[in-house]
């Protein structure tokens, strides 16, 4: 939106009649060459467009969730998880401190057990810090010490 905007509004102050002229124009530019009201043009255009965004996703997203009964908001327990992670995926996972998220006990546990039925290992749900594998409490978690076996076995 933001560059769109900008965008239409530079075209009103930079515009030259020779630039409209090769598109078959017969604007006489923008506020460069001394046309002034072709920014105000391109200002209301950009409300009109801002606007009706607005009013049709608006209208869309409630087809979707009244008459189609999608919803439009993930379920607790999923958000727990984590909408990349529900895919099979972990984007990002540099650190679970994540502040002001409480999850109730029943969303965790459901959380939980989803993700214990795929048999990997999630320890960044039970509170560990993946890459050192310490946890909030400075317990050291499953996945430190199998790494710590792993290494040793390496050796």
């Amino acid at each position: 939106m933001v560059a769109g905007t900008l965008g239409g509004f530079l075209v009103g102050l930079f515009a030259t009649s020779e630039g409209c002229a090769a598109f078959a124009i017969t604007n006489p530019g923008g506020a460069i060459d001394g046309n002034g009201k072709q920014v105000w043009l391109q200002i209301v255009g950009a409300l009109f467009i801002i606007g009706w965004n607005l009013v049709w996703t608006s209208l869309i997203m409630c087809f979707i969730k009244y008459v189609c009964r999608v919803p439009l908001r993930m379920s607790e327990e999923d958000l727990l998880i984590g909408d990349d992670a529900i895919h099979g995926e972990e984007a990002y996972c540099f650190s679970d401190d994540v502040v002001g998220v409480v999850p109730s006990k029943e969303a965790e546990q459901r959380a939980l057990e989803r993700m214990s039925a795929d048999g990997k290992d999630h320890a960044i749900l039970e509170g560990y810090d993946l890459e050192t594998g310490i946890g909030h409490n400075g317990d050291v978690g499953e996945s430190a010490k199998r790494s710590e076996a792993q290494e040793i076995k390496m050796d």
